[in-house]
């Protein structure tokens, strides 16, 4: 289910096709829409992202085909590949965590529930589709700009929910990904 909450005014005219599909992390533990709100009405540092996913619910921020959303902040930062604002587009999962003492990106107990992986392995595979972008152009923010997001996408370091790796959940998300993408043909 896709709920839309198209209200930010942190977005730029699109003027080119979406390239890469960027997913990300919200770093903090809340329902979609009360995360797409707080975006949309942030004053200092302000950013958006076109979708959030929690579970099955899914909440559309941003028109990716109108407006590119602010999301993966390169604005004088260097770019590890050729992904921007500009020509992508930024996916949002609501993380889950072992123990709520900290919500430091460094945390080792940063997770998604399998539903929110399978909903926003689905929701990735039909723009994969409607955009003609190729699974070598969904990356993380991390490969972006260095930043650990998605945090339990990321790292070497073992992950205290799953016993293996952020790297090694990568790419089995990718795979997900793909199969959620064959699935619709």
């Amino acid at each position: 289910m896709i709920t839309e909450r198209l209200k930010t005014k942190h977005k730029t005219r699109r003027t080119a096709k979406p390239e890469w599909i960027i997913v990300h992390y919200t770093g903090c533990i809340a329902p979609p829409a009360m995360i797409c709100d707080s975006m949309a009405d942030r004053q200092k540092d302000p950013a958006s992202t076109h979708y959030i996913v929690l579970g099955r619910e899914i909440v559309h921020c941003v028109d990716e085909t109108k407006y590119y959303a602010w999301h993966c902040a390169t604005k004088d930062k260097k770019v590890y590949c050729g992904a921007t604002n500009r020509n992508s587009i930024g996916v949002d999962l609501v993380p889950c965590k072992l123990m709520s003492r900290s919500y430091k990106a460094t945390d080792k107990d940063w997770y998604f529930d399998s539903q929110t992986m399978r909903t926003t392995a689905a929701l990735i595979g039909e723009l994969m589709t409607k955009f003609d972008i190729d699974i070598d152009h969904v990356v993380r923010h991390y490969d972006v700009t260095h930043k650990m997001c998605p945090r339990p996408f990321c790292g070497n370091d073992i992950n205290e929910r799953w016993q293996f790796s952020g790297n090694d959940a990568w790419g089995k998300f990718k795979r997900m990904i793909m199969e959620a993408k064959n699935a619709q043909l």
